[in-house]
């Protein structure tokens, strides 16, 4: 595991990734389907509210700063972030505990590379960005395969793909539920208990 948010001293994060029980198991089967000698790196599962309120008006400032115009300011920040909410009918995705954020390594050799880096807010951060473009360069063939590699292991244990983010994967929350028709079975969780 490697706590993201911790590491960046964002208030409220926590130095520890937790997940629903259901979401746990299927993530150990897909741990299962890696090649030998790779392995998950986890950034974040559960997120703390304050957390999830954070980086939605660090994200947001961020944009403004660009000059993203008001009218489109709040679309573009919901492609990456999720608006923070208390209500546990209508929570962050991972506030349920059903979201994780993770990549692949490879012992020896380190993460795998795939194209940017964890939370980057950018248009090739989406999975299928190598999928779309022609004449790819070796690297980019790298990447794109890479990025298929990682979805496929865990789309095979049951997540679900956020497609904006390689690195996003959703069980048993309102994404999951929205990419297989079913209904969402996790509601927001405020607090946990989580030794300090």
């Amino acid at each position: 595991m490697d706590p993201y948010y911790y590491k960046k001293n964002i208030p409220g994060s926590i130095d520890d990734c937790y997940l629903r029980e259901s979401a746990a198991e299927l993530l150990l089967q897909a741990a299962k389907l890696l090649k030998d000698n790779h392995y998950f790196i986890v950034y974040d599962a559960w997120r703390p509210y304050k957390v999830q309120l954070a980086l939605y008006q660090q994200f947001e400032q961020e944009l403004k700063k660009k000059g993203i115009p008001e009218h489109q300011l709040k679309k573009v920040l919901r492609n990456y972030v999720d608006v923070p909410s208390k209500d546990p009918m209508k929570p962050a995705n991972h506030l349920t505990g059903g979201a994780i954020d993770l990549t692949i390594a490879c012992s020896g050799e380190g993460i795998l590379n795939m194209g940017t880096g964890f939370d980057d807010f950018s248009e090739k951060s989406a999975t299928d960005y190598y999928e779309k473009l022609s004449n790819l360069t070796k690297e980019e063939q790298t990447i794109r395969d890479n990025r298929r590699y990682l979805k496929e292991v865990m789309e095979k244990a049951g997540f679900t793909n956020y497609p904006e983010e390689w690195w996003h994967f959703d069980y048993g929350n309102q994404n999951w539920g929205k990419a297989t028709g079913n209904i969402a079975i996790y509601g927001g969780i405020l607090e946990i208990e989580h030794d300090k």
